[in-house]
């Protein structure tokens, strides 16, 4: 029997969310407060990310009621999370190569 973990599910579910958010401030060219556009989250999901991402700093708000990406603080947030994956990604290929080593009996 195979134990399940919704873990990859959800986290699948928030990068969704997250390329729906950025999508559509790109889609209409909202990338400084002159250019600002509504939106309205339209589920649990984008509510929770689009105020992480305020949070954060990468959707920052315009008039009142509109919004708009700061690309750097967009790509400065990319480089982070990619920059904490490479250990990670480091010690799997590390694991990878030195299991079948101490498995070998030839």
């Amino acid at each position: 029997m195979i134990a399940y973990s919704p873990a990859p599910a959800i986290a699948a579910m928030l990068v969704r969310a997250r390329r729906k958010i950025v999508g559509h401030f790109f889609a209409m060219h909202a990338i400084s407060a002159d250019e600002a556009v509504a939106f309205e989250p339209d589920s649990h999901i984008l509510r929770r990310q689009f105020e992480t991402m305020q949070a954060r700093g990468i959707v920052r708000a315009g008039a009142p009621g509109t919004f708009w990406v700061d690309v750097a603080a967009l790509n400065a947030d990319h480089e982070r999370r990619r920059w904490r994956l490479v250990p990670i990604a480091i010690v799997l290929i590390v694991i990878g190569v030195v299991v079948p080593l101490f498995l070998y009996k030839g």
